[in-house]
């Protein structure tokens, strides 16, 4: 199903996809659309076609090798089947709190090429006016930095994306165990605060240690 993204003036005077053809640029583009809210999708070029791009001779599996190859986005494999991951979606674009979570798994980084071997999220809010959120490649960084302490994973599973850097850092101090926060955010994603939109921030949710709450024992049974 489409969804509504955000896209800014930058992007059409952005030189990194001054690279990449017209139609491989509307693609991407599209692709947000039809991503999820972490910015994957299956990876079926003629299905894709058929949504972004229906009434324009093109190649799509060529366009996205293309956005492939100068670093937008990474397509790999996971139980024999194909997927996207946008690079730098989560930096860009502000999905809906009701959007449904992601059911696709993230790619593999350990096996990942120079170009793949980034963060899959970016560092700033999609609405920043810091000179780099118009980048449209991902930031080169360590993958111990970025993904073993849990961090990342909670990131990606947290529904409220702003204050990377300094989450990162409060993560950094608490150390807490990403098992029993992402079990605290499976209930706490549906509570009636949440659903109305009432999240604190990542920082804030980590400093003050919030994945300690109890679930109301008569909604909630693991």
């Amino acid at each position: 199903m489409a969804r509504a993204r955000n896209i800014k003036p930058s992007f059409f005077t952005n030189d990194d996809l001054s690279n990449v053809s017209a139609f491989g640029r509307l693609l991407f583009i599209g692709l947000w659309t039809i991503a999820d809210r972490e910015g994957r999708l299956e990876d079926r070029p003629k299905k894709i076609k058929a949504e972004v791009l229906p009434y324009d001779e093109c190649d799509c599996n060529e366009l996205l090798s293309d956005l492939e190859k100068h670093g937008f986005l990474i397509r790999y494999e996971h139980g024999n089947v194909k997927y996207i991951q946008i690079l730098t979606f989560t930096k860009h674009q502000n999905p809906h709190i009701k959007e449904a979570d992601s059911t696709i798994p993230e790619p593999c980084l350990s096996s990942a090429n120079t170009v793949q071997s980034t963060t899959l999220t970016g560092t700033s809010h999609a609405d920043s006016l810091l000179p780099i959120t118009d980048s449209l490649l991902p930031i080169k960084t360590s993958r111990i930095n970025a993904l073993d302490d849990g961090f990342n994973e909670f990131w990606l599973a947290y529904p409220k994306k702003v204050g990377k850097d300094k989450a990162q850092i409060a993560w950094h101090k608490k150390k807490p165990k990403i098992d029993l926060v992402l079990k605290a955010l499976h209930w706490q994603k549906t509570s009636d605060s949440w659903q109305q939109g009432y999240i604190p921030n990542p920082t804030t949710y980590i400093n003050e240690g919030r994945w300690k709450d109890e679930p109301p024992a008569e909604r909630y049974a693991f």
